[in-house]
């Protein structure tokens, strides 16, 4: 963790109003280099203690359960209303930035410090920013609004870098899919079984009688099930990928490093397996933990 958190994570909170909030962070870690953890299965790679270890005094974005693996060392926890579980986040108490679903019939428990609305999207990939690339138009000074991404490294991790005045995003974890294409997390039992128990919660899944149920009961069921996996710490409000999204994301990154180069943020990949564009720049672990050593000095 930076150790200028605590004080800005004081100063979000006591601001009223989201503008107020994003006021507090404009440039408020100027020149710094960051990483951005995300959930990617490769992850599941690194010795979680190794990683809080390389992390501490560098500012720190965690993407959803990434939070379980670096711990107090995040700065920012970034989520939105799917793919979520209970996020124990310690005494530290990073600055959580929400990603609000438009229409707000999807349980979201946890709690946040800034709450982002999300434009109204469909499922079709033409209409994502990966797709239109109009990245100009999202930019946190502009308008607190996040486009569909798809993925919360578009939605919210790169404007974060870009508004708090970052230098350089390192992203790891950010696979985008795995190597077959599919989303999966470096908590999924194939890659890593110890953070979460996948298999009960699908005792409170119905098949088949639930579509045909009145709306309002459904939609309470919906509820019902999401509290009990929020309090057991299970995943809920499960999604999948859009066909196609993990190749439109993929060959949109070259260009979106380009637009964050303009920014004045440098994007560094740290992923042996991330389908990101190879023109953009990559390191090693061991190349990592250099760079974080030569940040901290």
């Amino acid at each position: 963790m930076d150790p200028r958190t605590p004080a800005i994570a004081s100063a979000v909170r006591r601001a009223r109003t989201t503008h107020e909030k994003l006021e507090v962070l404009r440039g408020a870690y100027d020149g710094s280099v960051c990483v951005l953890v995300t959930c990617g299965p490769s992850l599941g790679d690194l010795d979680p203690a190794l990683l809080r270890a390389q992390l501490s005094g560098i500012m720190t974005i965690a993407v959803k359960q990434a939070v379980d693996v670096v711990a107090d060392e995040a700065d920012f926890l970034c989520f939105n209303s799917f793919n979520v579980a209970r996020y124990e986040t310690g005494a530290a108490r990073p600055i959580r930035i929400y990603g609000a679903e438009p229409t707000g019939r999807v349980p979201q428990l946890n709690r946040c410090d800034l709450r982002l609305p999300h434009a109204v999207t469909t499922s079709d990939l033409r209409t994502s920013l990966a797709a239109r690339q109009n990245f100009d138009d999202y930019l946190l000074s502009a308008t607190p609004v996040r486009p569909w991404g798809p993925g919360i490294v578009y939605e919210i991790g790169m404007y974060l870098a870009v508004h708090l005045g970052i230098k350089e995003l390192i992203t790891v974890g950010w696979d985008i899919a795995n190597k077959k294409g599919n989303n999966t997390h470096f908590y999924d039992p194939q890659t890593e079984d110890q953070f979460f128990d996948r298999g009960r919660s699908d005792a409170y899944r119905l098949v088949g009688v639930r579509r045909h149920l009145p709306a309002p009961l459904r939609d309470g069921m919906r509820w019902t099930r999401a509290v009990i996996s929020h309090r057991t710490g299970r995943l809920y409000n499960r999604t999948t990928m859009v066909p196609g999204e993990a190749e439109v994301v993929a060959s949109s990154t070259k260009q979106a490093a380009a637009w964050l180069r303009a920014q004045g943020v440098e994007l560094t990949v740290v992923s042996p397996t991330s389908m990101v564009d190879p023109a953009v720049q990559r390191l090693s672990y061991d190349a990592l933990w250099d760079r974080l050593a030569a940040a901290r000095q």
